[in-house]
């Protein structure tokens, strides 16, 4: 159940927080991408750079436990979370999709993109020595 808070900038969220998550499966068995409004072209349009998309998803199986979204329609774009999690969606799915450009939904497939650690439109993480 999606769960919608219609403020400026809009909240909203389906599935497991990243607490849930960890305190469930525990740390390392987490995986994360969060990704910015402000790298997504249709929110510089919208002249509203504020926010950002998070997936959270199970290491091992890449299935997307929760999903966050916070800023600029975020309560419409909920959606595509609540169809991962009803479908069992894995994390590469999400970020092998095709998403249309520019367009808000973008920052969903980047998202996962972030938590696979192959982002497009971000630097990749640098990794620990």
């Amino acid at each position: 159940m999606p769960s919608c808070i219609y403020t400026d900038p809009e909240v909203a969220s389906v599935g497991m927080t990243e607490r849930d998550a960890v305190e469930k499966y525990g740390k390392d068995n987490i995986i994360t991408g969060t990704f910015p409004y402000m790298a997504i072209a249709r929110a510089a349009m919208f002249a509203d750079k504020t926010g950002f998309f998070k997936i959270i998803a199970h290491a091992a199986t890449g299935e997307v436990l929760g999903v966050v979204i916070v800023g600029l329609q975020a309560t419409d774009l909920i959606n595509a979370g609540v169809i991962a999690i009803d479908s069992e969606a894995v994390i590469e799915t999400i970020g092998d999709s095709i998403a249309a450009h520019p367009t808000l939904s973008e920052g969903f497939k980047e998202a996962g993109l972030m938590a696979l650690e192959r982002p497009i439109h971000m630097p990749a993480k640098k990794k620990r020595k």
